[in-house]
């Protein structure tokens, strides 16, 4: 469905993943290591991007109401996940041909909301393309989470 072949998928996997980094670049809100981000590719594949959207919303609306201490910011870390996603996934839509999304071409917030009544096939797409930027987000968290600690085991920044 998603075309994963030719320069405009290196180009479009080169936005997402400068778009990725940027937001994990010196990460002060606990994204890099964070539990909800290892397992965000399952979380999107078992139960879908608008479960998965619920859930964190509702995570980080939760932490902010209660404002519980124990788990210091993690509903800012929800909410920041979210926002990732989202952002993410919209950078993979606006580099994906039309002709390729099925009329696919811009992702508000509110609109997941209702995604999937009008057009079955629009939804199927977007949780295609929900997994890749997942995986995406898993590996290149991960990947700052290592380098993070080489330069602890180091003692700096080199």
């Amino acid at each position: 469905m998603i075309s994963t072949s030719g320069d405009g998928f290196a180009r479009r996997e080169h936005r997402l993943v400068r778009l990725i980094e940027q937001r994990l670049q010196g990460d002060d809100s606990g994204l890099v290591g964070n539990a909800r981000v290892r397992g965000l590719p399952e979380m999107v594949r078992r139960h879908g991007l608008l479960q998965v959207v619920a859930f964190l919303r509702s995570k980080g609306a939760d932490a902010a109401e209660n404002g519980s201490p124990g788990k210091r910011g993690s509903g800012d870390c929800d909410q920041q996940l979210l926002d990732l996603l989202q952002n993410a996934l919209q950078e993979d839509l606006e580099a994906v041909p039309r002709s390729e999304k099925g009329g696919v071409c811009k992702l508000a917030p509110a609109d997941l909301a209702h995604l999937g009544e009008d057009s079955p096939t629009e939804y199927l797409y977007l949780n295609e393309s929900a997994i890749q930027v997942a995986v995406w987000i898993q590996r290149l968290a991960a990947a700052r989470a290592d380098l993070d600690e080489a330069r602890q085991v180091c003692g700096g920044d080199g």
